[in-house]
């Protein structure tokens, strides 16, 4: 056999289960875009950090410090976000994750034990009883 021959194989048609993945694959894609696209910006910032809980407007630009186990964090909230700028943690994950602005984002620095969640805004009810 040639290399021209080994090079020309025949390409195998896709199977049912293979289309199938690329269906769920795009439709998964497209709805974790569409759901995250859709949370309402939020209006303060929830800052946990071990025993210390705080809340900051996120109308408000100021820096914050919050210290943990492994050092002091500067936390920045500014154009209705909020972001771990500095901490003192090895692999400096919280810091490169940026700005978190929409209901229910989080940013932590679990070294530290620093977390920064977004709430408020418009409130929408999840479900009701009877």
């Amino acid at each position: 056999m040639s290399s021209e021959e080994a090079s020309a194989s025949p390409r195998q048609a896709p199977t049912p289960a293979d289309l199938i993945l690329a269906l769920l694959l795009v439709a998964g894609s497209l709805g974790l875009w569409v759901f995250t696209g859709r949370r309402p910006p939020g209006s303060e910032v929830v800052m946990e950090s071990d025993d210390r809980r705080q809340r900051c407007p996120l109308n408000r630009d100021q820096v914050l410090y919050l210290d943990g186990p492994l050092g002091r964090s500067r936390v920045e909230i500014a154009g209705q976000g909020a972001r771990i700028a500095t901490s003192p943690c090895p692999e400096q994950r919280c810091v490169l994750q940026g700005w978190i602005r929409r209901q229910g984002e989080v940013a932590a620095c679990l070294p530290n034990h620093l977390v920064l969640r977004i709430e408020g805004g418009s409130e929408t009810v999840d479900a009701l009883s009877r």
